[in-house]
C-alpha cells in the first residue's frame, strides 16, 4: 500500500463529489447536493486517515480521525487543527445525512425511518440543508488537501510514546 497514492485518491473522489453536489445546489437539487457533500466529507476524511493507515470501511470516520489525534499528539499544531475541522466536518455531515439521503425503498432508506415517517428524502433537505452541506464539503477537502500535502512530501510521524 502506498498511502500517499492512496491519500490522493481519496482526495479526489472527494473532489469529485463536492463538483456534484455544487452542480446540484446550483439546479436547486437539495436532496442530491446534501448526499454528494456527505460523500465529499467522507471521502476527505478518508484521504486523512490513509496518510496514516488504511482507512475502514465505515461512513463514520470521524473516529478513526479522533484515534489519530489521539495516538499522534506530536502532529504539528495546523495539522492537528484541520483534522479537528474535518472530524467537525464528520459530526455534522454523517452517518445521518448518509441514511436519510437514498432513494426511498432502498434499505437504507428503511432503515433510516423514511416508511414510518412518510418523508420522503425530498422533503427532508431545503436549500438551507444543502448550503451547509456544501460549505461542510469545501472546508473538509481544504483542510484535508493541508494535511495530506504535507504528508505526500513528509512521512507522519510514529505514534507518541507509550501508545
Amino acid at each position: 500500500m502506498n498511502s500517499g497514492d492512496d491519500a490522493k485518491y481519496r482526495l479526489r473522489i472527494a473532489v469529485g463529489f463536492c463538483g456534484e453536489a455544487e452542480r446540484n445546489f446550483n439546479r436547486s437539487e437539495w436532496r442530491a447536493c446534501v448526499d454528494d457533500a456527505q460523500l465529499a466529507v467522507e471521502n476527505a476524511a478518508k484521504a486523512l486517515i490513509s496518510c496514516f493507515h488504511p482507512a475502514a470501511r465505515t461512513h463514520e470516520p470521524d473516529n478513526e480521525l479522533q484515534d489519530i489525534l489521539d495516538t499522534h499528539k506530536n502532529l504539528p499544531a495546523d495539522v492537528m487543527t484541520a483534522i479537528s475541522t474535518v472530524i467537525a466536518c464528520c459530526q455534522s455531515l454523517g452517518w445521518e445525512e448518509h441514511v436519510r439521503t437514498p432513494p426511498p425503498l432502498s434499505n437504507l432508506w428503511r432503515g433510516a425511518g423514511g416508511e414510518v415517517t412518510r418523508r420522503t428524502p425530498w422533503e427532508l433537505f431545503g436549500e438551507p440543508e444543502a448550503k451547509n452541506a456544501l460549505q461542510k464539503a469545501r472546508e473538509a477537502i481544504q483542510n484535508a488537501e493541508h494535511v495530506v500535502e504535507h504528508f505526500c512530501l513528509t512521512p507522519p510521524p510514529s505514534p507518541a510514546p507509550g501508545l
